[in-house]
């Protein structure tokens, strides 16, 4: 049978956890998917339990090592070990829920980049580690995917989908930008002109951590890469330059200041771990960030809500188009002159014609770079 997609699972000590995810292998994945273990050194049991679930499983499963442990080093060698077009990426803590990979294998013929909903799945009896977690990462991979919480859309490598042929446009994952891997590959694709969806129906369960210091090791990594990113993609912070204890606190506001109760301890911990973060990677990045990306030479759109895109134009930043000045984008997108846009502006809010050559005058210089 012609494989469609593979399936990349890194895992790094996960015997815990293996079972469950077999389980759900077996039940909900299709046979046209190869499924691809990526073993990061792991020092349990785990590669033995994947050895033992590839001999029972009537599922096309293979298991390679990578000595090198990471973030982006087992996905990097799991691409180089598959030829097929479709490429998904599941987490060993994530469990695929019905129809999983047929939703992200169709959505990845009407874009490069899918990306999944990342459901919380916690015990009856939840740590506080695990509940806060939980409450934190609600509806993340829209947040992500719609970028509302960053300059450029995402997706979380955990539950993402990628064409092949994006790899050979953008570049591997990046080791420099450690946890933030997978944001950096996003936006440079982006910014490479391919293109992300959100699959809301594409579900996984996550199995979030139970331990604290697990939980905030993960919430000081985040602050690490938020600081990565901001030097790598200097061109999208468009703040003056400030002093590394002074975005921390930015970080700090940012987490504390969510819907959860403000009296939480582990929440200002978590906070705090955050911004500790940051600052340890403001001081960093001068000497790991070797690798600036480049503005790009035009502005870029991505779907940011329900008939709604986000315009980035270098230089000048973000916009939000909806109605008819989304009609009005994407005929300029298509090649409309400038009298045509004045025209549909014309029509669209009563404008005279004076007025209207005025206006789209003011709508070319607004989505040219800087």
């Amino acid at each position: 049978m012609t494989v469609i997609a593979t399936i990349i699972i890194p895992v790094l000590n996960e015997e815990k956890r293996l079972p469950l995810l077999f389980k759900a292998l077996d039940k909900v994945i299709p046979a046209s998917c190869e499924i691809l273990f990526v073993n990061n050194a792991s020092t349990d049991n785990s590669k033995k339990l994947i050895g033992e679930f590839i001999a029972h499983s009537k599922l096309h499963v293979r298991l390679v090592d990578e000595s090198v442990q990471g973030f982006p080093e087992p996905l990097r060698r799991g691409v180089s070990e598959t030829t097929a077009d479709k490429i998904l990426f599941l987490d060993a803590d994530c469990l695929p829920t019905k129809n999983w990979a047929e939703r992200m294998i169709t959505g990845l013929d009407s874009a490069s980049i899918v990306v999944g909903e990342t459901e919380n799945k916690i015990r009856k009896a939840p740590s506080d580690a695990e509940r806060l977690a939980a409450d934190l990462f609600h509806g993340y991979s829209e947040f992500c995917a719609l970028a509302r919480g960053h300059a450029l859309p995402w997706g979380p490598a955990c539950n993402l989908g990628v064409r092949r042929s994006c790899f050979e446009n953008v570049g591997e994952f990046s080791s420099a930008a450690g946890s933030a891997f997978d944001i950096d590959w996003c936006w440079r694709a982006i910014l490479a002109g391919e293109t992300l969806s959100y699959l809301p129906k594409a579900k996984v369960q996550h199995r979030r951590r139970v331990k604290k210091t697990a939980f905030l090791e993960q919430m000081h990594r985040y602050g690490l890469g938020e600081a990565w990113l901001r030097h790598a993609f200097q061109f999208l912070d468009e703040q003056e330059a400030r002093k590394p204890e002074h975005l921390a606190m930015d970080a700090f506001r940012r987490l504390s200041a969510t819907k959860l109760s403000a009296d939480n301890p582990l929440l200002a911990e978590a906070a705090a771990a955050n911004a500790i973060g940051v600052i340890h990677g403001e001081m960093l990045p001068r000497k790991i960030c070797k690798e600036t990306r480049a503005a790009p030479p035009k502005a870029i759109s991505w779907t940011s809500g329900k008939d709604e895109i986000t315009v980035y134009v270098p230089g000048r930043g973000v916009t939000t188009l909806a109605g008819p000045t989304l009609l009005v984008w994407h005929a300029w997108q298509s090649g409309a002159t400038e009298k045509k846009i004045a025209s549909m502006l014309a029509e669209a809010f009563e404008l005279a014609p004076e007025e209207a050559a005025h206006e789209a005058a003011h709508f070319v210089e607004a989505f040219e770079p800087a």
